[in-house]
């Protein structure tokens, strides 16, 4: 098992490094960069983690705490990037989303243009 981790880890790391290379990026913007992530991810992790103990105390399957804790968390995090979508999302993130919705509002004829 350890091996496999550290394999793995071994090629993140080098696959990391050619990106960076390709892209000339230094290794401190590319820790920066995942910052916003590790924070999200540590909150609805821990979130998952007490939810699925929960769930787990109070006698439910396994199907039922794998359902309960991704239905709960992706909505969780669906509500974090509502609220804060400047600190989840980033410019790059709220970007996106903007396009997204600009798309929606188009696809379902409430953005005022032309559907193409």
């Amino acid at each position: 098992c350890w091996g496999v981790v550290g394999a793995l880890f071994v090629n993140y790391v080098l696959m990391a490094h050619l990106a960076l290379k390709l892209v000339s990026m230094r290794w401190g913007e590319f820790v920066l960069a995942h910052v916003r992530g590790l924070g999200v991810a540590a909150i609805a992790g821990g979130g998952a983690v007490m939810l699925a103990s929960t769930l787990r105390d109070a006698g439910r399957g396994d199907l039922s705490v794998l359902v309960g804790t991704v239905g709960v968390m992706a909505l969780a995090v669906l509500g974090m990037a509502w609220l804060w979508p400047a600190g989840v999302l980033g410019a790059d993130g709220r970007e996106v989303a903007k396009l997204m919705r600009s798309g929606l509002a188009r696809s379902t004829g409430k953005g005022g243009g032309q559907r193409p």
